[in-house]
């Protein structure tokens, strides 16, 4: 099921989308409405408190490093925090009835700037006691059976003691991002020769 989400998860958000939309337009379920939108922005919030977490080294067993959509991800948050910043302030000038909608539509566009200005890369690789999980790989790895690391420009691959292997692709790795999951690796590897850094 997880595998399946994870690989539909677009189709997912876009028709969560279409949803919400639908329901703004009517006023058949405005506890609802509210609920999602709340909802929503807690988890704006919640991004832009964690990704000031690991500007502030409070993550230490997690890494990021940047992939293809890195451009994309922040300067759409970046148009979209402008583009419902400048209407609402708009509304708010021009609209005196939509006052306090405006109010929340100026906070909540700051937000997503905000959001947008301290965006992360999006390739993470997280260690949680002796599992390792990178993003856009649906299984986990075990570090003690981890045999052979490759870090590629476009691609990390890790294979394991059974001769598994993941792969996490469409990355844009430089060499700064390179030698950073190579010295990940080491410090918890604790072994050189199982990791081969490509990208130097």
């Amino acid at each position: 099921m997880k595998k399946f989400i994870e690989k539909y998860g677009d189709i997912f958000q876009l028709v969560g989308i279409i949803a919400f939309t639908f329901l703004l337009t009517t006023d058949r379920f405005p506890l609802l409405e509210e609920a999602l939108f709340f909802l929503w922005l807690a988890g704006l919030v919640w991004g832009i408190i964690d990704n000031l977490m690991f500007r502030a080294g409070l993550k230490k067993n997690e890494i990021r490093y940047p992939t293809l959509n890195d451009d994309y991800s922040k300067y759409s948050k970046l148009g979209l925090g402008l583009a419902i910043a400048g209407i609402s302030l708009a509304c708010a000038l021009w609209i005196p009835s939509m006052d306090v909608y405006a109010k929340i539509g100026v906070a909540v566009g700051i937000l997503i700037l905000i959001a947008g200005l301290l965006d992360l890369p999006s390739g993470i690789i997280k260690l949680k006691g002796e599992k390792l999980k990178l993003s856009g790989v649906s299984d986990k790895v075990d570090m003690c059976s981890i045999q052979k690391i490759e870090i590629e420009e476009s691609t990390l691959v890790l294979t394991n003691t059974g001769s598994k292997v993941l792969k996490q692709d469409k990355l844009k790795l430089d060499v700064n991002s390179a030698i950073a999951i190579e010295h990940f690796f080491l410090r918890y590897l604790g072994e050189r020769e199982k990791v081969k850094n490509n990208v130097r």
